[in-house]
């Protein structure tokens, strides 16, 4: 079984999110949009600033499956279905210790929550265009 290896990237300026064409090893990315008029740009350059993040998918999709499903990348925001109890959690999806894993802050005693994915969780937004839903 193979696993589709594929990358999105938040550029910092402009604030926005592409899909990646073409990573390379010198920090290069050439991102691609519907018009193709996406740029290429430069994670670091020269020992500047951050220009771009690079977000890896991880090999899943949410709990839409496959009609109507979204994949899921590193930084994604998750959230799980209402079960009657409040506040509901919302996930941040993020690589530790040589796995995918989502972290929260417990909203019962504030300490850090890792948990594995959890496919039936639906992504509801990332850390870099919805950082607002962080603070609910």
């Amino acid at each position: 079984m193979t696993r589709e290896i594929k990358f999105r990237a938040w550029d910092i300026e402009s604030k926005k999110m592409y899909k990646v064409a073409f990573p390379t090893w010198n920090g290069m990315i050439e991102t691609r949009d519907g018009d193709h008029n996406a740029p290429t740009f430069f994670l670091t350059q020269n020992g500047e600033e951050q220009k771009g993040v690079l977000m890896q998918f991880i090999g899943s999709k949410d709990k839409n499956g496959k009609e109507g499903s979204v994949e899921i990348y590193d930084g994604d925001l998750m959230r799980d279905f209402p079960n009657g109890f409040e506040p509901r959690e919302i996930f941040e999806v993020c690589w530790i210790n040589n796995g995918w894993w989502m972290k929260t802050k417990s909203a019962v005693n504030h300490k850090e929550l890792i948990v594995p994915i959890d496919t039936s969780f639906e992504v509801i937004g990332n850390i870099y265009e919805d950082e607002n839903l962080l603070n609910k």
